[in-house]
């Protein structure tokens, strides 16, 4: 029962976590010369969510942007 409750709560991490890497892409600021909106962005923040370890690997390696 106890390895039960602690897979619940590392997936309820890792969903939280997921949730505030996508709400962050959808509110970073659109790149200059283009005017995306929110649905054209909405795929790109659901995959980065989704991966989210990596996409912090991958920031922290090529920088902001």
């Amino acid at each position: 029962m106890r390895r039960r409750r602690l897979w619940l709560a590392l997936l309820v991490l890792y969903a939280a976590a997921s949730l505030a890497d996508m709400a962050f892409h959808l509110a970073e600021p659109p790149v200059s010369g283009s005017h995306p909106t929110v649905w054209s962005r909405l795929p790109v923040a659901f995959a980065a969510g989704l991966f989210w370890p990596v996409d912090l690997a991958v920031r922290a390696v090529l920088g902001p942007g």
